[in-house]
């Protein structure tokens, strides 16, 4: 596997925690909610957050794709893609 192919992996992956983390947070602050603890106004700007992360899973995944068929070089120093 190429280093541009385990940049992409990487970067994938973490883009991929980053949404979990983000869809956990989400699940905590809905509970929080229900239970009265929380203003539901708030649950809006989680789910904003797990939204963005969602969206920035699949540009990793784009970015990943884009690797393995050429069409992009990926930094390893940043993981961003290069045209």
């Amino acid at each position: 596997m190429s280093e541009q192919a385990r940049t992409a992996i990487q970067h994938l992956a973490d883009k991929q925690k980053a949404y979990h983390s983000a869809y956990r947070e989400y699940l905590e602050f809905k509970r929080d909610v229900q239970e009265g603890r929380l203003n539901p106004e708030v649950l809006e700007e989680e789910w904003l957050k797990v939204e963005e992360a969602a969206g920035e899973v699949a540009d990793a995944r784009r970015d990943y794709e884009d690797v393995l068929t050429g069409r992009v070089e990926l930094s390893p120093c940043d993981s961003e893609a290069k045209l």
